[in-house]
């Protein structure tokens, strides 16, 4: 005796069929929504050399997260904000509405031909200051959370203390105007508070 399939397709499964294409729905929704999201910046297939960033795109928070097309990094506690004007890979934070010296962090990408070379930063570092007349600025290697970076303190020309961490972006990763990033510069004043914030942003720090 042969068998026949029927060809008839129940409520429920037309049911089922239908919540199986609205979640794959939903799915390419939120993929593509966080592709193009201004945090992201996609490297064209089969193109090698650094990622051009756009200066001029604004910078998000998102939660405790600032996103740049560059890195990503949480602020240190509760009660920072990001401060208006933040684009491409130029960040700074605030602790409150008001920004000032005290209670700003700067994080950016920094232009250089060092490739992240450690050696090759302190010793461009050095001859940058001093060409600047800041010869009194001390400049060494550090560890923070891991990392090997490069660590610059002194007074600036206003004759505040700043302190600054240079982290390492190894290889031409990303450029801007034509020019390659080769580390993401963070700083602040040297305080012990502004030094504990400085590690918390540099632990946090994602390349992208």
């Amino acid at each position: 005796m042969r068998r026949t399939v029927s060809s008839t397709v129940s409520t429920t499964d037309r049911r089922v069929l239908w919540a199986v294409l609205a979640l794959g729905v939903l799915v390419a929704c939120v993929v593509a929504a966080w592709l193009a999201s201004p945090g992201r910046t996609a490297r064209p297939a089969g193109t090698s050399g650094p990622v051009a960033v756009d200066g001029d795109r604004p910078v998000r928070m998102l939660g405790t997260t600032v996103r740049t097309p560059c890195f990503t990094y949480d602020v240190p506690d509760e009660g920072w904000v990001l401060v208006p004007g933040a684009a491409g890979c130029t960040t700074a934070i605030s602790y409150g509405e008001v920004a000032d010296d005290l209670t700003t962090l700067h994080v950016r990408a920094q232009a250089g031909t060092t490739g992240g070379d450690v050696a090759e930063l302190v010793e461009v570092s050095r001859r940058s200051l001093a060409d600047a007349g800041m010869d009194d600025w001390e400049v060494d290697v550090t560890t923070v959370g891991g990392r090997t970076v490069v660590r610059m303190s002194g007074r600036d020309a206003w004759g505040f203390p700043r302190v600054t961490y240079q982290v390492p972006l190894e290889g031409e990763r990303f450029s801007q105007d034509g020019r390659a990033f080769d580390a993401v510069w963070v700083d602040g004043p040297p305080s012990s508070a502004s030094e504990a914030w400085l590690d918390a942003v540099i632990r946090s720090l994602r390349v992208r």
